[in-house]
């Protein structure tokens, strides 16, 4: 027997020998749906009223990067902590963009180098390849590439390049990445012994840098550095200029250890800085990030994450100094409870 919906379903015999029976009296079809309702085979609303309240339920719920009313960043959430919460990160103290871009390449040790393919079966498209580099002292990466690799060859016959590294315990698109389009040069002989250095204090294992069938690359033409820190953090498009005249920020370095022993042992401490720095109240609060004015922290609140940003009461120039200003801003936060 077919429900109102076109599936085939199975009755009891009783319930079919009444339903057949209602074909022989008036208003047969408003009796048959009575009988079918008694089976559980169709909803007691019509099926165009299910239809359009199906529909009514698609437009309400968020689609793609669209967010919900509900979220810690919509907004329409006009909830006095979440009010309060964005008001905070509004003008909290970060490093320039430009600085993140030239820390986040720096602190890298791989990432995706994507050249022009020069083979014939796929000769112009892009090709990306994993590879190893370091950064020399003006910003600029560099590359010891073995003759036999694919991309040496792409390389040889066009220069242009990108390179993109993302951040250290890279998960999603909430996380940082960079990518610097540009051409690579040939190091010259005179630069290799200084770089040579440089690139084994990066890949202490890396012994095949001196075997005579390897090249050495250095992206001296940078053209754009394209960065996102992740969602709400977006430099698009840095100038050459304000990537290369940045320094890599002194504290990100000590972020790995700080981070892990906050989250190990004081997560409690993580929770009340939030609360007292940023006006909400959270379920935990990660430390995963730390530079030299302040510290980003990984939240959740009610099943949603979100990242929210606490600035130190001074900048920071040193580990101790990092010390320093967890254990004023911890105390702060326990004035306030």
């Amino acid at each position: 027997m077919l429900n109102v919906s076109g599936r085939i379903v199975r009755c009891p015999s009783a319930v079919r020998t009444a339903a057949l029976r209602t074909f022989t009296r008036p208003c047969a079809a408003s009796q048959f749906r009575a009988a079918f309702s008694t089976m559980g085979g169709s909803s007691s609303r019509p099926r165009s009223a299910a239809v359009r309240a199906e529909s009514e339920d698609e437009k309400s719920r968020p689609s793609g990067h669209q967010v919900g009313s509900g979220s810690v960043i919509s907004e329409e959430n006009i909830d006095p902590e979440i009010l309060a919460f964005r008001e905070s990160q509004k003008d909290v103290a970060r490093i320039s963009l430009a600085c993140e871009a030239r820390t986040l390449i720096q602190a890298g040790k791989n990432g995706v180098l994507s050249t022009i393919d020069s083979s014939a079966a796929a000769k112009g498209f892009p090709a990306g390849s994993v590879a190893a580099y370091a950064v020399a002292p003006d910003g600029q990466p560099f590359f010891v590439v073995s003759r036999l690799a694919t991309h040496q060859h792409d390389i040889a016959a066009d220069p242009r390049v990108s390179l993109t590294v993302t951040a250290d315990g890279f998960q999603g698109l909430q996380d940082g990445r960079a990518t610097l389009i540009g051409s690579l040069t040939p190091v010259p002989d005179a630069d290799k012994p200084e770089l040579r250095e440089l690139f084994l204090e990066r890949h202490p294992n890396a012994f095949w840098v001196d075997f005579g069938d390897f090249l050495w690359y250095r992206m001296t033409d940078i053209k754009v550095v394209r960065f996102i820190g992740g969602f709400g953090r977006i430099g698009q498009k840095i100038s050459p200029e304000e990537y290369l005249s940045e320094q890599p920020d002194p504290i990100t370095q000590f972020a790995g250890p700080v981070c892990g022993h906050m989250n190990d042992d004081h997560m409690d401490a993580n929770i009340a800085i939030v609360k007292s720095s940023c006006g909400i109240s959270v379920d935990k609060a990660s430390m995963v990030g730390i530079d030299k004015l302040g510290m980003t922290f990984a939240c959740e609140r009610e099943g949603q994450t979100f990242k929210a940003r606490v600035a130190f009461k001074a900048p920071a120039e040193s580990r101790a100094d990092v010390k320093t200003r967890i254990v004023e801003l911890t105390q702060a936060a326990k004035s306030e409870a």
